[in-house]
């Protein structure tokens, strides 16, 4: 892992967005201003896709989320996504973390193919023009600011820099994100995907509750997962798996979390199937082999800290008109 040496003083500089470090500004009125830079519509609808995009479940538009009218959440969402990238881009220009040739050349293959799916230049131009959306905007968006955080992570992060996690911390942080499990999933589909209903879905949850019994009763569970799984994955370890948190179905980890080491879930509905879970002892020899792995999750989430901490020190304005915005209708231009 490479280093780049900042020192704490660098590092505690006051966040200063400096125009040569924030992307061309579209050509529409300004609905938010983060640290003097004026972002348009485009620019914030366009996140507003993106944040929704990334939402793992399906939207309920008429409820809510985190406590919130789910409208109002994504736009909260897109409005913290704006102020992360205008922050990483001038905390990159003020530490010196630059792309190279070489890293915007991907990025224009990379967009080069997007045109292409899109049905070729013309037709991305005019997505982008009906998005309201400049492509240096959208480059700045979706390619520039990943690229650049990761070299940021790398830079700060690495072995030998100010801000290397540690061994213990990377130790704490696998023993509060991973979990190791060994489960039986009885699949509540049939071959081509569809999902079972009426009698054929109870058959399996049945067969499902007989397998608990069984295992609960003493049977060997490393056996029956090899017998009865219907798992890819868990067949190629029987004995257990180490998991990072969100690898498995919501109600799958909820019941696995509050599980104590050796002890039998109850059968579970989820990930359109039925879990019986064994927790395990957290696997150290897994620690070990994917040192690096945990790694960089650990310095991904220690840096998103620090980015939290300095985008708390720059101004952001919001125009009562930036929360009229209407998620679904942008939606439906994307």
């Amino acid at each position: 892992m490479r280093c780049m040496k900042v020192s704490a003083f660098v590092l505690t500089l006051v966040l200063a967005l400096v125009a040569c470090s924030s992307p061309p500004e579209p050509e529409t009125d300004a609905l938010v201003t983060i640290g003097g830079t004026e972002l348009g519509g485009g620019e914030l609808r366009y996140l507003i896709t993106t944040v929704a995009g990334e939402y793992p479940e399906e939207i309920d538009w008429d409820g809510t989320l985190n406590e919130l009218p789910a409208r109002r959440y994504f736009l909260e969402e897109a409005l913290s996504m704006a102020v992360s990238s205008h922050v990483t881009a001038a905390k990159a220009d003020e530490l010196g973390f630059t792309l190279t040739d070489e890293e915007q050349g991907e990025i224009d293959w990379e967009i080069a193919l997007e045109a292409e799916y899109r049905g070729g230049r013309e037709a991305f131009a005019a997505w982008l023009s009906e998005s309201e959306l400049t492509e240096a905007l959208y480059r700045f968006y979706s390619y520039e600011i990943p690229f650049l955080q990761e070299k940021m992570i790398i830079g700060l992060f690495g072995d030998g820099c100010e801000y290397e996690p540690g061994e213990q911390a990377e130790r704490d942080y696998y023993e509060n994100n991973y979990l190791t499990v060994s489960y039986i999933y009885i699949s509540g589909t049939d071959d081509y995907g569809e999902a079972l209903i009426g009698k054929e879905l109870q058959t399996q949850r049945s067969i499902a509750d007989a397998l608990r019994r069984q295992a609960t009763g003493g049977e060997d569970f490393t056996q029956m997962v090899e017998t009865h799984g219907q798992d890819y994955l868990m067949s190629l370890s029987p004995g257990g798996r180490t998991i990072s948190h969100g690898e498995l179905a919501n109600e799958a980890e909820t019941a696995l979390a509050n599980l104590v080491e050796g002890e039998i879930s109850e059968v579970v509905a989820a990930d359109g199937g039925f879990y019986i879970m064994k927790r395990l002892p957290i696997d150290w020899n897994w620690f070990t082999q994917n040192r690096e792995d945990v790694w960089y999750l650990c310095a991904e989430d220690a840096f998103y800290t620090l980015l939290s901490e300095w985008s708390g020190t720059v101004d952001t304005e919001v125009n009562d008109a930036y929360y009229e915005l209407d998620p679904l209708e942008w939606l439906a231009v994307g």
